[in-house]
């Protein structure tokens, strides 16, 4: 009887904590489309950063253009102007680290080409462009 009432008790406390620490929210794949922005004029200046790229990883704009990286990977990213080891790289932007679902904008002022990548990742490919008009 007492390892009855044991084994009870023992099933009963694990389904408390295995449905009782859950919040029930459905989980998000971070690979879903980018909603658009309020007055993003359909989020054609957003980028997409997944796990070792950015999509589209090549964004063409106008000059005075705001953009906004969304970081959608499972890991930190970063996103840096430059070339993966040159040392001018992050002078103009570097957003810092960025965790699953923060992200960065950044304004360019100046026509011109703007290389850009990720601290972490960069070396294995994850860079992107901005061609600025």
């Amino acid at each position: 009887m007492f390892f009855f009432r044991f084994k009870l008790l023992f099933t009963l406390l694990f389904l408390i904590v295995v449905f009782g620490c859950t919040d029930n929210k459905p989980v998000q794949n971070p690979l879903t489309p980018i909603p658009e922005a309020p007055g993003s004029g359909g989020g054609a200046n957003r980028v997409m950063i997944g796990d070792n790229f950015f999509q589209p990883q090549n964004l063409n704009v106008s000059r005075g253009t705001t953009v906004q990286w969304d970081q959608r990977g499972f890991v930190q990213h970063t996103v840096t102007n430059g070339v993966v080891g040159q040392p001018k790289a992050g002078n103009e932007f570097d957003s810092g680290l960025l965790n699953p679902g923060q992200n960065f904008r950044f304004t360019f002022r100046q026509a011109g080409t703007v290389q850009y990548f990720c601290k972490i990742h960069g070396s294995m490919g994850m860079i992107g462009t901005i061609t600025v008009r």
